[in-house]
């Protein structure tokens, strides 16, 4: 299996499956995908509006890390369930697994 997440020298980037419109924002497990990788699955209460559920995952993803919300960007998928961020931080692959973890 892929990593859901990638690690460069300066920055970190994680592959989403995002559900919005859940009845409560957390993170639930991996996301197995058809190419034989994995996506971390996030399931936020905000509506795939305006938006909005983009900044939820931000925000959760930023708490649970303990980044600033300012160092992460939608790289991939802004409209789609399918998402890459990029994180303008590097991590370690321990930070990174913590988050299935939770």
């Amino acid at each position: 299996m892929t990593a859901f997440y990638r690690l460069f020298p300066d920055c970190t980037e994680l592959d989403l499956r995002v559900i919005p419109g859940a009845k409560q924002s957390k993170i639930d497990g991996l996301y197995p995908t058809a190419e034989g990788g994995e996506r971390l699955k996030i399931r936020v209460n905000a509506p795939p509006e305006k938006g909005k559920a983009n900044s939820a995952v931000i925000a959760l993803i930023a708490k649970q890390l303990g980044v600033s919300a300012r160092q992460i960007t939608v790289l991939r998928g802004e409209t789609s369930q399918e998402k890459t961020l990029r994180i303008s931080a590097p991590l370690s692959a321990a930070q990174c697994d913590q988050l299935i973890a939770l």
